[in-house]
């Protein structure tokens, strides 16, 4: 008995009805697909790929074809879709050239915002968010770009097979707070891009313990817009601005509080501007 490839036999059907190869198989697997719209860039990007000669089609939302992949999901609370939507973005549509509306920082320096070698959130890691979702009360969102960093150190041999490497830790924290604040929000994803710089933008030496926390970061900044007020406050001099001239008030950028946040280059809760606050006070105020 000679046992013949199904392919191979599927091919000699098609050929003895009359029927193309591309047609025989294309239609078969077009059925089990909804059709695109014209234009939609997003469900066509959908299809992983074809082969020329049957038109196999693999759906890009099957399950996660690695451990990495699997954990990012269940840590991030997305679907799939969702988070390669998140990292298209990040290549396809640069953040805006304007400074952004609010800056945030989850910083690891003086509390845990992650479980150790996961992209999990701690509890103080929530509360930090909450309160950044609480300062966006009115701000009609148009962009947030999410940035996770890591310290040098390679990960254990015993993470390795969840996470290979400190990009991928990275990128997956990132995700994770992008995913926290989506849903806080009800935003969409297509408005989030995401990325994983791993070690490779240090803000301080990884010889010690205390330079690696700080290293230990994820960054987010988002656009929007507010609702104009009802009536417009006096204008303040500008000897009074927020982040006041150079000099004044202003200090480097340490790091040294776990959460730091920012509107329109202001610090929130009494934290001291650093230099990029003043200068984003100072694009926003020329800008307006």
């Amino acid at each position: 008995m000679i046992a013949v490839p199904r392919k191979t036999l599927a091919a000699f059907v098609c050929l003895a009805l009359g029927t193309p190869l591309d047609q025989g198989f294309g239609a078969r697997a077009a059925d089990a697909l909804p059709d695109c719209t014209a234009g939609d860039a997003l469900c066509e990007q959908r299809l992983h790929g074809r082969v020329v000669n049957d038109a196999s089609v693999f759906r890009a939302d099957a399950s996660p074809s690695s451990e990495a992949e699997r954990a990012t999901l269940a840590a991030s609370g997305l679907a799939p879709s969702e988070l390669r939507r998140m990292r298209e973005q990040a290549v396809v549509q640069p953040a805006p050239a304007v400074p952004s509306q609010v800056s945030a920082q989850l910083g690891d320096d003086a509390r845990a915002n992650f479980v150790s070698g996961r992209a999990e959130l701690t509890p103080a890691a929530e509360a930090a968010l909450d309160m950044l979702v609480a300062s966006m009360d009115g701000l009609a969102v148009s962009r947030v770009v999410v940035v996770g960093h890591t310290d040098s150190q390679r990960i254990s041999a015993r993470l390795r097979p969840v996470y290979p490497d400190n990009q991928a830790l990275s990128e997956a924290r990132a995700a994770t707070v992008a995913g926290y604040i989506k849903r806080q929000l009800g935003l969409d994803a297509g408005l989030f891009s995401i990325a994983g710089k791993g070690p490779t933008e240090p803000v301080d030496s990884n010889d010690n313990p205390a330079g690696m926390a700080k290293n230990r970061r994820v960054s987010i900044e988002i656009w929007g817009t507010r609702a104009a007020a009802a009536v417009a406050a006096p204008a303040a001099p500008a000897a009074d601005l927020a982040c006041g001239p150079a000099g004044d008030s202003i200090v480097a950028p340490t790091l040294a509080q776990p959460f730091q946040l920012s509107i329109d280059g202001a610090p929130q809760d009494g934290q001291l501007a650093s230099e990029a606050d003043r200068q984003r006070c100072v694009d926003v105020a020329l800008a307006s």
